[in-house]
């Protein structure tokens, strides 16, 4: 089979769908809104009495998140981007402060005031990054953490799949009262996901290897249990590491 290596993927292989949706105009909630919104994210509860006004994400693939739902005038700040800022996004990031180029330390992070906290990685809730989340909660700065890779590895579902994406942006247009917003762009990438498969037979006999880095020279590979796997079942390829019983290793 010919094999098409795939280097330097995004940290999260949302960015790939919401990177081919427009970002719905900006509409920023009032101070005066009240979301009245409580769920809980990899299983710390979070309730939010009002909208979020001044949101940080600390990674790329929550940041264009934010923007796809319109969300640019309600940020204080971003950090770590790792690739070129997709297009439909660029003027509004230009707007974001930028707390650093990797993640913010705590430090940083309070230095921007913010009342609500996003990432779609566990690592930028480190001791040595941001703090933890339930630190952040005392603080009653609700910290908001993606399913795909909880904190607990416990709580990380087996099989990764656009649904959870779907979720994610249900819970984050609902904090932000934006549920209209949402739906748009759920249906919006459900149109990419139909298209791509509606195309699948084209790349019959295709193999696929993902990459997402190396350490000392051994490469990083997505095993069977992650989104990348979907991907390429959805695309009509195989992954060449389909019998590695995890998300990357």
């Amino acid at each position: 089979m010919r094999m098409i290596p795939i280097t330097r993927m995004a940290v999260v292989a949302s960015v790939v769908v919401l990177a081919a949706c427009s970002s719905p105009s900006a509409d920023p909630s009032s101070d005066d809104s009240v979301a009245a919104a409580q769920l809980t994210s990899c299983g710390l509860e979070l309730a939010f009495d009002r909208v979020p006004t001044r949101a940080v994400t600390l990674e790329q693939g929550s940041t264009e998140m934010m923007l796809a739902l319109g969300l640019g005038d309600s940020m204080a700040g971003t950090s770590y981007l790792t690739d070129a800022v997709a297009p439909e996004f660029a003027d509004a990031y230009e707007q974001i402060p930028v707390l650093a180029d990797q993640y913010p330390t705590a430090e940083q992070l309070r230095g921007a005031d913010p009342d609500f906290v996003y990432s779609m990685r566990a690592s930028a809730f480190a001791p040595d990054a941001v703090g933890e989340r339930s630190e952040l909660r005392d603080l009653e700065v609700p910290a908001y953490l993606s399913s795909n890779d909880c904190e607990d590895p416990n709580l990380v579902s087996a099989e990764g799949g656009f649904e959870q994406i779907f979720a994610e942006v249900t819970d984050i247009a609902t904090i932000f009262d934006v549920a209209d917003r949402g739906e748009d762009l759920i249906d919006a990438q459900q149109e990419v996901l139909d298209q791509v498969a509606a195309s699948a037979q084209a790349l019959d006999g295709v193999e696929v290897a993902w990459i997402y880095s190396t350490i000392n020279g051994a490469p990083i590979v997505a095993g069977n249990a992650g989104l990348p796997q979907t991907m390429t079942e959805l695309a009509g390829a195989e992954n060449a590491f389909d019998d590695l019983d995890a998300q990357w290793t």
